[in-house]
């Protein structure tokens, strides 16, 4: 994961800026969708796009900007992967979000990179999350860098690129998941036959 702070307050964005340097990427944490993301490139442009936020009472993430203009997301589901696709930044953009006029393809599960699902799976375990969409960026090095996890992630590229209707997998597994707790509830609750 790239160097991130997170701020409330300015004395932790003075530390955070010194540290990180420039360009600097700030996220709001209730953005979505590329919104709340800026890139300061400047110094000054960085403090007072972070005064600013936390004037307004946002909380912010700070991050070393990464260079590259791609990305993956990934769709995991009860440890499995279920889609992925290759997002690209639009011409003006350095966010690749397909909300903000970045593109997208496809790459079929059988040919994504085996260390892009391990390291999607174990970033969810990690957390505790049965569902999300994981972020992921080549590091320059042969490697990868975890950007970021979304719970609640957008599944409208995804599902459209992919063809891959990730609703309906997710709906499934939550009602088995409610099938198989009202059956405990239900065994919990029975009461023993007398002797």
């Amino acid at each position: 994961m790239p160097d991130t702070w997170y701020l409330a307050d300015a004395a932790a964005a003075e530390q955070a800026l010194a540290k990180l340097g420039v360009p600097v990427v700030s996220k709001l944490l209730a953005g979505s969708q590329g919104v709340g993301v800026n890139l300061a490139e400047s110094e000054g442009g960085a403090r007072a796009l972070v005064d600013t936020l936390l004037l307004l009472q946002h909380e912010v993430l700070l991050q070393r900007f990464l260079p590259g203009r791609e990305d993956y997301r990934i769709i995991v589901l009860a440890g499995e992967v279920l889609a992925a696709m290759r997002r690209r930044a639009g011409a003006q953009d350095f966010r690749s979000n397909l909300h903000r006029n970045g593109t997208a393809e496809a790459i079929p599960l059988d040919h994504l990179d085996s260390r892009l699902q391990n390291l999607a799976i174990t970033a969810c375990a990690a957390l505790g999350l049965d569902f999300a969409g994981v972020d992921l960026m080549a590091d320059g090095h042969g490697g990868y860098t975890l950007l970021e996890l979304n719970p609640s992630p957008s599944l409208q590229g995804i599902e459209t690129v992919s063809g891959v209707d990730i609703a309906a997998q997710v709906a499934e597994y939550l009602i088995s998941r409610c099938g198989a707790a009202s059956a405990a509830l239900r065994q919990q609750s029975t009461p023993a036959a007398a002797p």
